[in-house]
């Protein structure tokens, strides 16, 4: 059990299914994908060496969870990030700043952090998915031009790239983080890659 699990009733009552949800939704996924591949490069994303692989592995299959399981919470706190800043939907405030930002993510770091609840490892390795659905919202509501409220019009696009960014590039560094200091892991999958190859 994770912090993130007692999010699925709130999403199940709440979130809409729309076509907009799936929209957002395939771009959390392919930014997800694609950042990593930038960041990483072609040649680390191949193979079970690649950050990718190892970074999937780690979050879909924690111990004591089966790999069902793991990866359908990866799924789903992806999705989440990317429905988080259209709650505001609810309080008839639409892309305001307060949801349309990094804020949401740094609010569940600090809760995380804070609130000690369930598989602790989990729950870190699940807000970096967060954070990936979080900046992919932010940076594909700037194709229509922006819109948030209560801001003047000449900073809206500017404030939601800067925001989505800023959520992808912590996502990845805490990526990048946990995979250099895994040691454990990463002599799992050497051996994993060694024992393949023979």
């Amino acid at each position: 059990m994770t912090i993130w699990h007692l999010y699925i009733p709130i999403v199940l009552l709440l979130s809409a299914a729309t076509l907009d949800r799936f929209i957002h939704f395939v771009w959390a996924t392919a930014f997800f994908l694609l950042t990593l591949v930038i960041f990483s490069g072609i040649k680390k994303v191949k193979g079970n060496g690649s950050i990718l692989i190892r970074f999937w592995l780690k979050a879909s299959t924690p111990k004591g969870i089966s790999k069902i399981h793991g990866t359908l919470m990866c799924l789903f706190v992806l999705y989440l990030g990317s429905w988080i800043p259209d709650t505001d939907w609810l309080v008839y405030s639409h892309r305001n700043p307060l949801t349309h930002s990094i804020a949401p993510y740094l609010l569940m770091a600090l809760v995380i952090k804070k609130w000690k609840f369930g598989n602790q490892d989990w729950n870190e390795l699940l807000l970096i998915m967060f954070g990936y659905g979080l900046g992919s919202h932010l940076l594909t509501d700037i194709i229509p031009g922006g819109n948030v409220v209560w801001l003047p019009a000449y900073i809206d696009m500017p404030f939601l790239f800067v925001n989505g960014v800023v959520c992808i590039v912590l996502s990845h560094r805490a990526i990048t983080t946990r995979m250099s200091q895994d040691s454990e892991f990463n002599k799992s999958m050497q051996l994993t890659a060694k024992a393949a190859a023979d």
